[in-house]
């Protein structure tokens, strides 16, 4: 298994942290 890219993080977290904050 490999690591998950940076990319890959960005585009799975930046969503949900903004709905978090914005929430």
């Amino acid at each position: 298994m490999g690591q998950p890219t940076s990319d890959q993080l960005r585009i799975q977290f930046l969503p949900r942290l903004r709905e978090e904050l914005d929430a």
